[in-house]
């Protein structure tokens, strides 16, 4: 019993709090690209040691 809720509560979490973190991670990478190609915005540390 205390596996099956284990499960169901990963699963819970998983479908609430990352499938909205996947489907928004995209749009903020964009964004984020397109205000550094305009060359407006300011770069973060993770952008700044991407490059």
């Amino acid at each position: 019993m205390w596996l099956l809720s284990l499960v169901f509560f990963v699963g819970f979490r998983w479908r609430y709090f990352a499938e909205p973190a996947f489907l928004l991670y995209p749009l903020i990478v964009w964004q984020r690209l397109r205000e550094l190609g305009r060359g407006g915005g300011r770069a973060s540390v993770a952008e700044a040691a991407a490059e």
